[in-house]
């Protein structure tokens, strides 16, 4: 019996589609989420604010020509917004039929071991893991991190991952964004500062994870 293990990628009406199969047998689907649209979900941008609505607590934030989404500005009083400001956000959620993408001011990147949360300082270790010599061991790492200006959040993949691999990708992530907050400095409005990677390349990397 075949049990070979492989991951296909397609292009089915315009749509990206991974398969997961174990011989001839699927087990897993993943369909791209287009939307038609430019964007992805973790991409930033220099967006443009059009318009704020202070009674919903909301700005519009025009991140492309014609492509306009929402910004809750109640989590940033103490920023002061006004019409026509260029201003670094992130792609939080894709539009869904009527409702407009959601972006924000707090700019994240994610690895596989980490998430590095540029609106925070200090250390985070994820909730799903209980297991105490692993929680005493990532602890322990976190106070190896002086280096990074940023929040840092471990992720349940930490727990096997040897702990130079952790600190490589945490000075990696950081790094990252430390430059896109320099080059959204001198960007114009609508400038792309960071592409997320592709859907399926999230899945792959779990695969890996995994084995």
């Amino acid at each position: 019996m075949n049990h070979r293990k492989q991951i296909v990628i397609t292009t089915i009406q315009g749509n990206k589609i991974l398969f997961y199969m174990i011989g001839d047998l699927i087990y897993d689907i993943l369909v791209e989420d287009t939307r038609e649209q430019d964007f992805h979900v973790g991409d930033i941008y220099v967006g443009k604010i059009q318009n704020i609505v202070d009674n919903i607590d909301a700005a519009f934030v025009e991140i492309s020509k014609n492509t306009v989404c929402y910004m809750n500005i109640a989590k940033c009083p103490s920023k002061k917004l006004h019409c026509g400001q260029e201003i670094i956000v992130q792609v939080k959620k894709t539009a869904v039929k009527t409702k407009q993408a959601v972006v924000s001011d707090t700019l994240e990147l994610a690895g596989r071991y980490v998430v590095i949360d540029a609106s925070g300082t200090g250390t985070h270790i994820s909730k799903k893991i209980t297991d105490e010599s692993s929680l005493d061991r990532l602890q322990h790492l976190a106070d190896q991190i002086d280096f990074c200006p940023y929040a840092v959040i471990f992720r349940t993949n930490a727990m096997d991952a040897d702990d130079e691999v952790i600190l490589d990708e945490i000075q990696r992530l950081c790094k990252e964004l430390s430059e896109i907050q320099k080059k959204g400095a001198t960007r114009k409005a609508y400038s792309v500062l960071h592409q997320s990677e592709p859907f399926y390349m999230e899945y792959i990397n779990g695969c890996q994870a995994d084995h």
